[in-house]
């Protein structure tokens, strides 16, 4: 079985890590001062927070996006899928 590991490290005005995350039931939550993006995803969250390995045994989507943005915005979205054959 194929086992990944998902890295997901934001930053914010050229280089600088987010303060605080917080995780909800299918997201993760990037704070800092006035700025939120999130990631979405059917992925396991503690798995993605904790960057362990994990097996992948369906298809997984990710969806990182400026929170409170608008699904139609196609700027301020990106859409990973991880596929298995």
């Amino acid at each position: 079985m194929p086992r990944i590991t998902i890295r997901f490290r934001p930053t914010h005005d050229y280089g600088h890590h987010f303060t605080h995350q917080s995780v909800g039931s299918n997201h993760i939550r990037y704070i800092h001062e006035g700025s939120v993006i999130r990631l979405t995803s059917d992925a396991p969250l503690s798995y993605i927070e904790s960057e362990a390995p994990f097996v992948v045994t369906r298809p997984l989507h990710l969806v990182f996006a400026n929170s409170g943005a608008r699904p139609a915005s196609i700027f301020t979205r990106s859409l990973v899928v991880i596929g298995i054959r």
